[in-house]
């Protein structure tokens, strides 16, 4: 039986000033590569050899894989793990929060409401699940 590792990209400049931004396509920031790259030095990332390679497709994630594991080939597989937020695109909690729907969405401890416009935490937990059975089979 394999593992699947599910590695986030390192920081970007929205995760600094706590921006929603989804599928947003940015880059890491600097700091973001810097880490990564010390990460990487200290040998913390599972070894790739005989695996399956993928990633969003968005350029952080690209550049977050490439930090660590070089060249190599990778499967693209867009919004993989990035939850739907149009709404809320490079927002801050702070300027959303006069709006109900929002409210709601981020009082939802069960994750079942959709954020406005988007898609729900149970909803992406599916989408990801779909995807990883239909390339490995059940777990």
């Amino acid at each position: 039986m394999g593992y699947i590792h599910l590695i986030r990209h390192g920081t970007t400049e929205a995760n600094k000033t706590r921006k929603y931004y989804g599928s947003t396509d940015i880059p890491l920031a600097n700091d973001g590569i810097d880490i990564i790259t010390e990460l990487a030095a200290a040998d913390i990332y599972p070894k790739a050899e005989g695996a399956s390679l993928y990633t969003t497709g968005l350029l952080r994630a690209e550049q977050t894989f490439f930090l660590f594991m070089g060249a190599g080939s990778i499967r693209k597989y867009r919004n993989f793990g990035n939850m739907i937020l149009e709404i809320l695109k490079m927002t801050t909690h702070h300027e959303l929060m006069d709006l109900p729907d929002y409210i709601s969405w981020i009082s939802d401890e069960q994750g079942l409401l959709a954020c406005p416009n988007g898609e729900s935490t149970m909803d992406l937990q599916k989408k990801s699940m779909r995807r990883i059975i239909l390339h490995y089979g059940e777990l």
